[in-house]
């Protein structure tokens, strides 16, 4: 039976029927399988061991920064208290809990 050629024991029409649950717990598995894969090729043991500092962006040909240098963090809390950055205090201030709609303020 060559590459080409269908499954004895099966027609080409007749596909195995996936329903979406199915489909969501495959790309489950495979996004958590990756997810291993990068952390294993890291060295690290786990997820929750990657910090802004150890990751890496390309941000052109030439040039890498750690995300630390490129993204605002925050501590716990901080959006309540008041953010230290202006940019995550004017966000903050225009989330919505009900709504993935963009408030305006």
């Amino acid at each position: 039976m060559g590459w080409g050629m269908p499954h004895p024991m099966r027609s080409p029409q007749s596909k195995p029927e996936i329903t979406p649950r199915a489909r969501t717990l495959t790309f489950q598995q495979s996004t958590l399988s990756a997810l291993h894969d990068i952390v294993v090729a890291c060295g690290l043991n786990s997820p929750d061991e990657f910090t802004p500092d150890g990751l890496r962006q390309r941000i052109s040909a030439v040039e890498m920064r750690s995300f630390d240098e490129l993204y605002p963090f925050v501590e716990p809390g901080e959006l309540l208290e008041g953010a230290r950055d202006p940019r995550l205090a004017r966000w903050w201030a225009q989330a919505d809990a009900t709504s993935f709609k963009r408030q305006i303020a």
